[in-house]
């Protein structure tokens, strides 16, 4: 169920993040970029590499990330988080 709420976001699906986009010095989550504003307009939306926590609601577990697009790399779904951390998909 996708539930989209600036402050909270139901996902219901994690995809992998391809090696390019991978490690600690990116750090990054992507998202539909329709969830996306990159020119820091919308409030109701994320800002392009705003710090974002994704929780496991599974496990509780956390990690931060930065919010970002597509980049026309992915077809992401509205309620699809793209993102390389094994917490939050396990």
């Amino acid at each position: 169920m996708h539930k989209q709420n600036r402050n909270s976001i139901e996902m219901d699906q994690v995809v992998r993040l391809s090696d390019q986009d991978s490690g600690l010095h990116i750090s990054i989550a992507r998202f539909n970029n329709s969830l996306v504003d990159s020119k820091r307009l919308n409030r109701s939306k994320y800002f392009r590499r705003e710090p974002v926590v994704i929780v496991n609601t599974n496990n509780g577990q956390r990690v931060l990330r930065y919010a970002m697009g597509s980049g026309g790399k992915y077809s992401i779904k509205k309620s699809a988080i793209v993102s390389e951390s094994n917490k939050v998909s396990h």
